[in-house]
């Protein structure tokens, strides 16, 4: 791959001029006062290679009058970065689990009894990915509380920005079962498509969610 660019010449051996290129598919995320250069340069990581070899050329440009001091000694430093951001094919899939421990919801209380418990709330996503979110709730002994219904997050928008999935967790309240809560294992399915496959992760991507708690039934007091 072979691209062109000029550098404005310095007025003396002394004096660095510094310029910015950046050779990309498009001009996103450029850095300001860089000039754009368009180039495919991801077809050079395919697959990621085992080493990279720039090799600069530079021409003088003859339209210019130019003053060379012969005893001066004259540097050319060039710095770069390769940026690679991710993207994903149809078929990508990746399962990742984590376990919250030392949940006290506040229900143990004796004298407290309640019908149920239930979660509503909104996840914004705007990752390239389709998630999907399995809850197994348990005892402090990982005892199996309950397993409620997986939810699906729907993957972010192309253009980066983010797209809400309601959800709605419900849990019966069978034995004092939600006073036993004591750890949620959370396994996320993050998994592509047709539609979204190639969209890059971006720095700016987020993943949130608006949680509401309610409680089914009422609570039930001994007084």
């Amino acid at each position: 791959m072979t691209f062109n660019f000029s550098l404005p010449k310095a007025s003396s051996p002394s004096e660095f001029i510094k310029t910015g290129y950046w050779v990309s598919p498009s001009d996103a995320g450029k850095p300001e006062g860089y000039t754009y250069i368009q180039k495919d340069v991801q077809n050079l990581f395919k697959p990621v290679p085992d080493s990279l070899k720039i090799d600069l050329k530079p021409t003088i440009n003859t339209g210019y009058q130019h003053f060379i001091d012969l005893i001066a000694k004259y540097k050319l430093k060039v710095k770069y970065d390769i940026i690679i951001p991710f993207t994903f094919g149809k078929d990508f899939s990746v399962v990742v689990t984590e376990t919250m421990d030392s949940i006290d919801l506040g229900l143990g209380d004796l004298n407290l009894s309640a019908g149920g418990l239930e979660l509503i709330g909104k996840i914004t996503n705007s990752i390239p990915l389709n998630l999907n979110l399995e809850l197994v709730i348990m005892d402090e002994n990982s005892n199996i509380l309950s397993t409620p219904e997986a939810q699906t997050i729907q993957a972010g928008a192309p253009d980066g920005s983010g797209v809400d999935s309601n959800f709605s967790i419900r849990l019966t309240n069978s034995g004092d079962d939600l006073a036993k809560i004591n750890k949620i294992a959370l396994t996320f399915r993050a998994t592509s498509n047709s539609t979204i496959a190639g969209t890059p992760i971006k720095p700016s991507n987020f993943i949130k969610a608006e949680l509401k708690a309610r409680v089914i039934g009422g609570i039930k007091v001994k007084l």
